[in-house]
């Protein structure tokens, strides 16, 4: 598992997301070549219980169709077309590639969790991470995964928070940057609660962001420019 740590860690966001196609197997190639210390990715599944990486349920976004991924097959969603002739990879052509990355797989379902953590068994000598907006997602994963961190994601309420993370027992917090505050770090660090914040793409914000937040770990777009200023922020 990723080990919680003051140093401040760079997370390619859905690999390199600002640099080549999110969630795609040249962005995660891209991401492990540039050297972050995380690659993060998301988990969808289709109509016949294939897991596949992507951040929506539907393709809207990706590629302007208004299907859903649990509507399609693996076969028919292999058909969808993204940019620069990308597709939607399997979870398990993914995590072979990373393989000596550490990963954060966020994990935006809350159905088939025994088959997805029986999957994720599979690569057990990954250094891996779960994260998801799901309470279920994260009960199922202290119970069933004890060695594998969790990673609570909360977008908004950010008082909140704390409360929402030490009722899940989790490990860690996934929050928009912007909602950071000194109230939310000290009662985090307080409790051993690690905090990410995305997506922090600029580095001279970065630098600002671990002046006031030490430790907590930046998902980026651009983990270029946030990799290059590595010295100022870690």
């Amino acid at each position: 598992m990723i080990k919680k740590t003051m140093r401040t860690k760079i997370v390619g966001h859905r690999g390199a997301k600002g640099l080549a196609v999110e969630n795609t197997l040249p962005g995660f190639k891209l991401a492990k070549k540039l050297g972050v210390d995380i690659i993060e990715l998301d988990v969808q599944i289709t109509k016949d219980k294939q897991f596949v990486v992507c951040h929506d349920d539907r393709l809207w976004r990706v590629n302007g169709s208004l299907e859903r991924i649990s509507d399609l097959t693996y076969q028919e969603l292999r058909q969808q077309k993204l940019s620069e002739n990308n597709t939607i990879p399997l979870l398990s052509e993914v995590l072979t590639i990373i393989d000596d990355v550490p990963v954060l797989v966020d994990i935006k379902i809350s159905t088939e969790l025994p088959a997805l953590f029986a999957l994720l068994a599979q690569y057990g000598h990954m250094d891996m991470t779960i994260g998801s907006q799901h309470p279920s997602v994260i009960t199922y994963s202290k119970q069933h995964a004890t060695h594998l961190l969790a990673f609570y994601h909360r977008r908004y309420l950010p008082f909140g928070v704390i409360r929402s993370a030490v009722k899940q027992r989790a490990d860690g917090l996934t929050m928009k940057y912007f909602l950071m505050n000194p109230f939310i770090y000290n009662a985090a660090r307080k409790r051993g609660i690690q905090i990410q914040i995305y997506s922090v793409d600029d580095a001279r914000k970065a630098k600002r962001l671990h002046a006031m937040y030490p430790g907590v770990w930046f998902v980026t777009n651009h983990p270029d420019k946030l990799l290059a200023a590595r010295d100022s922020i870690s």
